[in-house]
C-alpha cells in the first residue's frame, strides 16, 4: 500500500471512527424500579426539560421471546419530570404493543429499555428479581454503566438531573 493510498484511507476512515465513538450511549441513571408497599414493581423515568418518553419494554437478557412493551404517540406524551408506570401492566394513556411476559422469573436477567420520541433509545438498565427483592421501601433501583445499584429516590432525581445538564 502506498503512502498515498494510506494517508487517504485514515482521512476517510478515521473521522468515521470518530464521529461513531461520539455517539452517546444509553443512558442507565435515568431509569429506575420500585417496589411500592403492595408489592407492584414500578418503572420510573426522569426526563429532561421537553422530553417525552414514547416505549418502554422489559425482556429477558439472554434471549427468549417473552417481554413486555408499551408505547404511546408523542402526541399523548406529556412531558413532566417523573414518569411513573406499573411494570407488566397497561397503564393509562399507554397502549400495550406486547405482553407476553407475565412475572419476572427468578435468576433470570432482564433488560429495561426506555425511549424518548427523538433519539430512539436513551435508557436501559438491567436488572434480576433479587436485586429488586433487596430493596427496602425507601429504596430504588438505577445505576451506571449496566450495573444496577439500590439508591434513594432523592439520590435517584439528584443524579438524573446532572445527567441532564451534560
Amino acid at each position: 500500500m502506498t503512502l498515498r493510498r494510506l494517508a487517504l484511507t485514515f482521512g476517510v476512515v478515521l473521522p468515521m471512527l470518530l464521529a461513531v465513538g461520539a455517539c452517546q450511549a444509553p443512558r442507565h441513571d435515568r431509569a429506575a424500579l420500585r417496589v411500592d408497599s403492595t408489592g407492584d414493581i414500578h418503572v420510573l423515568v426522569s426526563s429532561c426539560e421537553d422530553e417525552k418518553i414514547v416505549r418502554m419494554k422489559v425482556f429477558a437478557t439472554n434471549g427468549g421471546a417473552a417481554s413486555w412493551y408499551i408505547s404511546r404517540s408523542p402526541a399523548e406524551a406529556e412531558p413532566v419530570q417523573l414518569v411513573d408506570v406499573p411494570l407488566l401492566s397497561q397503564p393509562d394513556g399507554w397502549r400495550l404493543e406486547e405482553h407476553s411476559l407475565k412475572e419476572l422469573a427468578p435468576d433470570q436477567p432482564y433488560t429495561l429499555d426506555v425511549s424518548n420520541e427523538s433519539a430512539g433509545l436513551v435508557m436501559r438498565l438491567r436488572f434480576d428479581s433479587r436485586q429488586l427483592g433487596r430493596l427496602t421501601a425507601d429504596e430504588m433501583l438505577s445505576g451506571r454503566s449496566g450495573r444496577p445499584a439500590a439508591m434513594a429516590q432523592d439520590d435517584f432525581q439528584g443524579r438524573a438531573r446532572e445527567q441532564c445538564k451534560s
